[in-house]
């Protein structure tokens, strides 16, 4: 439970803290008062576009190599390990970027482009608080783009099943990509801090239920990891 202890913290701190309008505010003073790399073609064709069409590739080509480790898996113990590594991987990814598309479909908050004090017209509305000031709830919360990077936490989470000292480098890889791909998105102000470490939080409890679910699988036994 302390992980997601750490990170309902982090997020009340950052949202009713005041630090994500202080972090945006001083953003978009530095653009000179308006999102001027909005439209910047290396955020929007490059971060944004290819950031996400890479992430896509790398999950088919796990895809492809779950499909053959699954149907060579009973050759050896070895290669049982990677094929429930590598589904843990195709798994997690997916839901992750799944459930984190479809909450945004759901949620009510704004990008900040679109308030006051940000080049928009619309009322700020925290999370969980009804928006009675705005006909047209946004649909900014969490951040989607950043999934296509944090989904790969669940490297972190497959390094536990085949080499567990690769841990720290599959995590590192994760966290890299995502805070790119969230750091591009916020420059075009299209997002607050705290909607990317939401996207973290989900990316990485989704690994963990996951993590737990094929090890318990594999050895009934197993201790839960308490990663969550």
């Amino acid at each position: 439970m302390l992980p997601s202890a750490v990170f309902a913290v982090l997020f009340l701190v950052l949202t009713y803290g005041g630090v994500d309008h202080a972090v945006a505010h001083r953003l978009f003073e530095l653009e000179g008062g308006r999102w001027a790399l909005r439209d910047a073609p290396l955020l929007t064709q490059g971060f944004h576009r290819i950031g996400k069409n890479i992430s896509t590739v790398a999950w088919l080509f796990a895809l492809a190599a779950w499909g053959w480790a699954f149907m060579t898996r009973k050759h050896s113990d070895l290669r049982a390990a990677w094929e429930r590594a590598l589904r843990l991987i195709v798994i997690s990814v997916g839901l992750s970027t799944a459930l984190v598309a479809t909450t945004k479909g759901i949620s009510h908050m704004d990008c900040p482009w679109d308030l006051l004090g940000f080049g928009g017209s619309k009322i700020y509305a925290p999370l969980f608080e009804i928006d009675r000031f705005n006909s047209e709830p946004g649909r900014c919360f969490p951040a989607g783009q950043a999934s296509a990077g944090y989904a790969w936490i669940s490297l972190y989470f497959a390094a536990l099943l085949v080499r567990p000292k690769w841990r720290f480098r599959g995590l590192a890889i994760g966290l890299i990509y995502g805070i790119i791909l969230g750091i591009a998105q916020q420059l075009r102000g299209a997002h607050f801090l705290s909607h990317d470490l939401a996207t973290l939080w989900i990316c990485w409890i989704v690994g963990a239920l996951v993590y737990d679910a094929i090890l318990g699988c594999s050895n009934p036994t197993a201790a839960e990891t308490g990663a969550i």
